[in-house]
């Protein structure tokens, strides 16, 4: 049986690069042993969607991943048209 992979977003140690942060999937909860290139890491997401939404956003003022899943989802539906 194959384990399914969650979202969640991890931030870059170091000098800002063109990215601060990035969307990867893990099948395991992320470790400083397992993930040794982030400071750290925002998750478990349960949408794709709102992991990009907090990748793409860094400096969003949402403080949970529940808020940047409410975020994302309002963010698409203002795209397509929907209030």
């Amino acid at each position: 049986m194959r384990k399914y992979t969650r979202p969640y977003v991890g931030r870059h140690f170091g000098k800002p690069p063109a990215r601060l942060d990035e969307m990867f999937r893990s099948a395991t909860e992320p470790a400083a042993f397992s993930h040794p290139m982030y400071a750290y890491v925002i998750g478990p997401f349960m949408t794709a969607r709102g992991a990009r939404f907090a990748a793409e956003n860094p400096y969003s003022p949402c403080q949970t991943v529940a808020e940047f899943e409410r975020a994302a989802a309002k963010a698409q539906s203002c795209q397509d048209g929907r209030s």
